[in-house]
């Protein structure tokens, strides 16, 4: 057992039985929230793609995307001075 689910447990122990129930109830309402509406990847990437779109509509076709700025850092941190 971990030391988060010992925590739990002791936390638990420590309510009262109506606490307990509400706290069970709170717990299987996450497990059913978790169940009920898996990650998917296909609207996540639908999301990405019109942000990336409305992005490039509001800041034209030449703006930085994350690559070229991550690039860009880089390249500035290679060029700063090394404290000895």
């Amino acid at each position: 057992m971990s030391a988060l689910e010992q925590e739990l447990l002791d936390k638990f122990k420590n309510l009262n039985e109506t606490q307990q129930r509400e706290a069970l109830d709170f717990v299987r309402k996450l497990a059913e929230k978790d169940a009920e509406k898996p990650f998917d990847w296909d609207v996540w990437l639908e999301r990405a793609r019109q942000q990336r779109e409305s992005d490039r509509k509001k800041y034209g076709p030449n703006h930085f995307n994350v690559q070229e700025i991550l690039d860009e850092i880089r390249e500035e941190a290679s060029e700063w001075p090394r404290k000895s």
